[in-house]
């Protein structure tokens, strides 16, 4: 069964078909491992020239095919949207401070990922398919350096080293202050193991022959997930599943009874950690909550400032961290860059999927991932995650295989019409 799930556009038959396809794929999928193994780009410094490789093949295979089609209005209003915004707030701050340093043009990058989605629709490449199985390569190097550092020690140090020079992972012992030290293998782009649970789970309700396969998959990217140690990580490593499961099963009642049951053993065994977590004066969360006053004073303070914003990497003086151009408070992060007038446009376009998938298209066969695309949402709002080459991947490929479902559905009324209308 094809994700995408529209008759007529599976991805063997398309443009991919043959040894052309065959390289596009290829420079796909390492585009996509460069983006989740070396997010910083400092490894190799691939990211880019892949990028452009995989949109000069995408652009050739889709010029040379006879029946290509166009590229449907909507989606490029939406990318055009996803990229001018940040331009114009750009050319605001150039024109109206231009003091430096300024990081405008370093986050830009990252929105111009954004134009994937139009890639993706004219090659009808499965980009989830092959996001997927990069994160379940991301999954085991998670499982296996937990397991290398635990029972080896002495590579802890060189490991550490690595992790942090190029900006791929952080590994240690991280207090809560409970006096209970977790232990996490943290990778940066680990939050993206939501998309391969998603897929999976939805592998094994239609691969009835391969279930066995597909939820050990899943409670891989699951148990990875839960390493890296996070609190968004580890919420979402137990949650995700669950919903999926309460969502989907045949026997809700049941499989909610269980649920509930291990949950509430779950939060009384661990309530110690979990009030620390979620305690205000722990570090991260105190750290947080003096931001939220700063956002106050600098959106309160200038109605400049809080309808037009301060401009796309403006660099501030935050209580209690460095002079910075970025925080975790993604939400907030919005209409201190935009303001106002376009952060509210900005913050329809992230939800569009959500809105479109049940509001609009109910009937939308792909619902497993837009669950996914919540609970990655939901792990932004706190940590930089969303604006970034991964974060902007998972909504462009969202946004291709809804413009695909649309296309399908229009392509299905033209055969149930065109007939009624000859007969006329």
């Amino acid at each position: 069964m094809n994700q995408l799930a529209i008759p007529g556009f599976p991805e063997e038959k398309g443009l991919l078909h043959g040894a052309a396809g065959a390289v596009f794929r290829a420079l796909f999928f390492l585009f996509i491992v460069s983006t989740l193994f070396d997010p910083a780009d400092l490894v190799l410094g691939l990211k880019v020239p892949l990028f452009l490789a995989c949109w000069l093949s995408g652009a050739w295979l889709w010029m040379r095919d006879r029946g290509r089609g166009t590229v449907p209005t909507g989606l490029c209003v939406f990318v055009l949207l996803m990229v001018l915004i940040p331009i114009g707030s750009i050319c605001y701050y150039l024109l109206a401070d231009g003091r430096e340093p300024y990081a405008g043009f370093l986050l830009l990058k990252s929105y111009l990922f954004i134009s994937v989605a139009i890639l993706i629709y004219i090659t009808r490449v499965d980009v989830i398919k092959y996001l997927a199985w990069a994160l379940t390569m991301l999954a085991v190097a998670i499982v296996v350096l937990t397991v290398v550092v635990q029972m080896y020690p002495v590579v802890y140090l060189p490991v550490y080293r690595v992790g942090n020079a190029f900006g791929i992972f952080s590994l240690g012992g991280r207090d809560y202050g409970s006096g209970t030290e977790f232990f996490q293998m943290y990778f940066v782009t680990s939050p993206m193991l939501a998309v391969s649970i998603a897929y999976y789970f939805q592998r094994l309700r239609s691969m009835g022959k391969q279930r066995i396969r597909y939820l050990f998959l899943m409670m891989l990217s699951a148990c990875a997930m839960f390493l890296a140690g996070t609190r968004n990580n580890m919420l979402v490593a137990v949650l995700l599943p669950i919903v999926l499961f309460l969502t989907y099963s045949k026997h809700r009642l049941a499989f909610a009874c269980v649920a509930a049951l291990g949950l509430s053993v779950a939060l009384y065994q661990g309530r110690r950690e979990i009030d620390a977590m979620f305690d205000a004066q722990e570090a991260s969360n105190s750290t947080k909550l003096r931001t939220l006053g700063d956002y106050g004073d600098i959106l309160g303070s200038d109605m400049t400032n809080l309808f037009i914003g301060r401009g796309l990497g403006a660099y501030e003086e935050w209580t209690g961290r460095t002079y910075d151009f970025i925080t975790e408070l993604t939400l907030l992060e919005i209409f201190r860059n935009f303001g106002l007038l376009m952060g509210s446009v900005m913050t329809l376009l992230l939800l569009y999927p959500v809105i479109w998938a049940y509001l609009i298209r109910p009937n939308y066969p792909d619902k497993t991932m837009i669950i996914a695309y919540v609970a990655y949402l939901f792990m932004s709002m706190t940590n930089p995650l969303f604006f970034s080459s991964m974060g902007m991947l998972v909504l462009a490929s969202l946004l291709a295989r809804m413009a695909l479902f649309e296309h399908g559905l229009r392509y299905r009324r033209l055969l149930y019409l065109e007939p009624a209308i000859a007969n006329r």
